[in-house]
């Protein structure tokens, strides 16, 4: 008798626990953060091939570069200064983005598009990103948009998203990755961080499966001569040396349409921008994130998106 009732209560709680199992697993994954993982290490794997293409012009995925690779060649003397322009104003909007106070602030906001926006003094990462490419008339929002409504499968299965939404596609950091990979030019990653160019648009791999962006602006630093980086990575968006800060995962530029045959008009940037340094944290302080942690002191405090 003891047995049988000793047996029947093992039962019970073996399915108990493998209910609260099934149910947990899913959080569990999560917070080891394995669809963005599996990301990364697929889009590392591939990342040669994209650079190759887009040098090369592979296909629809990488028009920008295969323009840019025709106007080497060609020697066409407009569309490489356009190229340059793009550069040296987007690299001047960022600068400007970073020196204003916004908060660090990933909440989940529904927007207008295209166009939309969360408050002016409210963002992340991406946020600083998509903004500096609107002041140069680029519009990512819509562009990203556009890209996932026709080919949504081409985007990371990371969220749980069964389709597209304008309010955050454009604000996560995966997502433009491979918008930038689909649609713009895949620089190669260089050992020497002073060979990158003011313009780049830089992402990274934190740790753990958390990633960032930033924009490499025309500073540079005195001492070391690496250029600094606009990016915002939790409290007031600042530029930074932090290029060597974590492990660069992509190098990219995006013209956008008018870009493409240079003839969109620069914005008339104003001269002398304040800039607001910050020191930049190491990975062995706690590998802040963009979209999708806030620093806290020395440690990550995960935030919804």
């Amino acid at each position: 008798m003891r047995r049988r009732l000793a047996a029947g209560i093992a039962a019970v709680v073996a399915v108990v626990v493998l209910a609260h199992g099934v149910r947990l697993a899913p959080l569990a994954l999560r917070g080891l953060r394995v669809p963005e993982q599996r990301f990364l290490a697929q889009w590392e794997a591939g990342y040669g091939d994209l650079v190759a293409a887009s040098a090369g012009g592979g296909g629809a995925d990488h028009a920008v570069g295969a323009v840019e690779a025709r106007a080497e060649r060609a020697d066409d003397d407009r569309a490489s200064h356009a190229n340059r322009a793009l550069g040296a104003a987007l690299a001047e909007a960022a600068s400007r983005r970073a020196a204003l106070p916004t908060n660090y602030d990933p909440a989940y906001v529904q927007i207008p598009f295209p166009g939309g926006d969360i408050a002016p003094d409210r963002g992340v990462c991406t946020d600083l990103v998509v903004r500096a490419h609107r002041d140069v008339g680029i519009d990512l929002q819509e562009a990203v948009h556009s890209d996932m409504s026709t080919a949504f499968e081409r985007y990371p299965d990371i969220w749980g998203a069964t389709a597209p939404d304008s309010n955050i596609d454009h604000r996560r950091v995966p997502n433009l990755m491979v918008f930038f990979g689909r649609h713009g030019l895949v620089l190669p990653i260089p050992d020497d961080p002073r060979a990158y160019t003011p313009g780049d648009v830089v992402t990274w791999h934190l740790g753990r499966g958390l990633t960032h962006i930033g924009i490499v602006t025309h500073h540079r630093d005195p001492g070391t001569g690496r250029p600094l980086v606009a990016h915002h990575v939790g409290g007031h968006p600042s530029v930074d040396d932090v290029l060597e800060a974590w492990e660069v995962v992509g190098r990219f530029r995006y013209a956008g349409e008018a870009y493409r045959v240079g003839l969109h008009p620069l914005a008339p940037w104003a001269q002398g921008v304040a800039l607001r340094p910050k020191r930049a944290l190491r990975a062995t302080e706690g590998a802040p994130a963009c979209r999708s942690a806030a620093v806290v002191g020395t440690r990550i405090e995960e935030t919804p998106a």
